[in-house]
């Protein structure tokens, strides 16, 4: 669960912020960290879809996956 923000006045610790429906908004205010990425779960299944509206953190998370799970012995 997680509330969508803007920040309207910030120190790099504290925001005044307004909230928005936008994911992509969200997801720029946020650091480049895992903490762009959001998880969602379909209405009507059990399925659930990894969202990266920023795209680029998710390349580079995937990259990182690969290199340390799939490298070659």
């Amino acid at each position: 669960m997680t509330t969508l923000r803007i920040d309207v006045v910030t120190d790099g610790r504290r925001a005044e912020v307004n909230f928005t429906t936008d994911w992509k908004i969200d997801a720029n205010r946020r650091d480049l960290t895992i903490n762009a990425m959001f998880l969602g779960e379909h209405q009507y299944s059990n399925k659930f879809t990894l969202m990266s509206p920023t795209e680029v953190v998710m390349q580079i998370l995937l990259s990182l996956f690969c290199t340390l799970f799939f490298k070659e012995t």
